[in-house]
């Protein structure tokens, strides 16, 4: 009985009750799609380190992040080879250059080179060719590859795209460019001897944490991170030192405060306008309990609703989005997220509109 006088109160004036729903459905739009930007970065800011093979990173001292690498011994990988725990030992090296596409134009690229041994899932292109170059598939009508074979210059020196990659695209402007390990060095001109970054493969049963303290005790002018801890400490800072993350984290925080604010002053206003209706209610013998119960329940299936619609409208936004964002990324957990965080502000709105309900006096209703 209460279930269905609930829901005949709230299409009693469909109008209203669009609005509301509207409303609704525009803060969970919005918190979503914010939330899948915000966490989209973060995951671009730390992909080149999260798809290798090896557990742990050796890298010079202060080096924030995979995207500014700077020289250190490459010596670094036979004395890593000694230490208990270690399986296998691979160099990497990065930087950006310039390119130029066979149409003349340049482009500024992070070019990755990284030794198949910890390579993982990062493209290393067919071992034994030299020259040869991968792109990511997102990126590739910028480096003037929509047509394969593309020939290409990088650093003044040759090169030709032949394969496209998949799930590398850069959050940067500049896109990723991954070559043979020792074309890497040719191309950025990285003096002999020197690398950028060493990684460790473990030996099986051996303890990370434990190895990664014996290979700091041996290079202790170098960081020894954990590959987790490194990707943590790259997403932390693009997520807090670079205008690019605190855009995004602030926008991610004003799309959540907007739609709180939003679904907060739609569930309360709902509830005021049917104030009288209530106090029917109460004329008629309703409890506090029942009016209760009504508020609350107009609040959720309000939310319930709304929150649908924009839910619905989440994937085709991001397809749209991903043509120019292509990082964008938009997981289902966000969705029960968002959800959560719509239904706490149901309940919370509820709870402030329900004493006015509760309150008012019965004999209202009979006031001309």
């Amino acid at each position: 009985m209460t279930n269905t006088l609930l829901w005949k109160n709230l299409v009693h004036d469909p109008l209203r009750f669009a609005i509301a729903v509207a409303g609704i459905g525009f803060s969970a739009f919005l918190m979503t799609v914010q939330s899948d930007l915000l966490f989209g970065f973060t995951e671009a800011a730390s992909r080149i380190i999260d798809a290798t093979d090896g557990a742990i990173w050796i890298m010079p001292r202060g080096v924030p992040c995979f995207d500014y690498a700077t020289h250190m011994p490459a010596a670094i990988r036979e004395r890593a080879h000694g230490v208990p725990g270690v399986a296998a030992v691979g160099k990497v090296a990065a930087g950006f250059t310039a390119i130029q596409r066979a149409d003349g134009l340049s482009q500024v690229v992070l070019l990755i080179g990284i030794e198949d041994s910890v390579a993982g899932r990062l493209p290393t292109g067919p071992r034994g060719q030299r020259n040869l170059a991968i792109v990511d598939v997102t990126d590739a009508q910028r480096l003037g590859a929509a047509q394969l074979p593309a020939d290409i210059e990088i650093a003044a020196k040759r090169a030709r795209i032949e394969t496209n990659a998949t799930g590398f695209a850069s959050f940067l402007g500049s896109p990723y460019l991954f070559t043979a390990y020792q074309d890497a060095l040719e191309y950025l001109s990285v003096p002999s001897g020197k690398t950028m970054f060493v990684i460790v493969k473990l030996a099986p049963g051996a303890d990370a944490s434990q190895t990664r303290d014996l290979l700091q005790t041996r290079f202790p002018e170098f960081d020894v991170w954990e590959k987790a801890d490194f990707s943590r400490r790259a997403r932390l800072f693009w997520l807090v030192q670079t205008g690019a993350g605190g855009a995004l984290s602030l926008a991610a925080v004003l799309g959540f405060v907007i739609g709180l604010a939003v679904v907060s002053q739609t569930m309360y206003a709902a509830t005021m306008e049917h104030l009288d209706e209530f106090a029917t209610l109460k004329a008629l013998g309703a409890s506090n309990w029942t009016v209760r119960r009504m508020v609350i329940g107009q609040s959720f299936l309000c939310g319930i609703v709304g929150a649908a619609v924009g839910f619905l409208a989440v994937p085709p936004a991001v397809t749209l989005a991903s043509s120019v964002i292509t990082w964008i990324v938009s997981p289902l957990w966000m969705y029960a997220l968002v959800g959560g965080a719509l239904t706490v502000l149901c309940a919370a709105a509820a709870l402030l509109a329900v004493q006015p309900a509760i309150s008012i006096e019965p004999g209202r209703v009979f006031r001309a």
